[in-house]
């Protein structure tokens, strides 16, 4: 099951948007694009040259952590681009999120989980607004 939380708009996948879902097996959250349009894709590579000191404080707010890992298909071909290496990961996608994934255990049968997702959205919530920004 997935409960997801976007602004509204009317195509869908064209917007940031904080998720949570779970099978038998495991569950997952995080913050990202469905599927981004390659426009959009193109106006946050635009913003991250236009802003490259603020994307660099998010980039390596997510290098120093271990919830949430990068996703997403990346191209086949580089996009060509003259922006410092430890942003290629990220502008090579062709729709990107950040995502933790875990097993089913005690945390999600338990009020933690709550608190836990709160703190997710929240954390990623930089990002989001960054995202948001770049395709207005």
């Amino acid at each position: 099951q997935w409960i997801s939380f976007k602004r509204p708009m009317k195509v869908w996948g064209n917007v940031p948007e904080v998720y949570f879902y779970f099978t038998p097996e495991k569950y997952g959250y995080g913050m990202g694009f469905y599927s981004a349009t390659s426009l959009n894709m193109g106006r946050i590579r635009e913003s991250v040259a236009s802003y490259p000191d603020r994307f660099e404080k998010i980039v390596d707010y997510y290098n120093a952590q271990n919830i949430f890992t990068l996703g997403g298909e990346s191209y086949k071909r580089p996009v060509s681009n003259s922006l410092p290496e430890e942003f290629q990961e990220w502008l090579q996608k062709k729709s990107l999120y950040l995502g933790c994934e875990k097993e089913i255990d005690k945390t999600f049968f338990s009020a933690r989980l709550k608190d836990i997702l709160e703190k997710a959205f929240v954390d990623n919530s930089v990002l989001y607004q960054f995202l948001v920004e770049s395709i207005a």
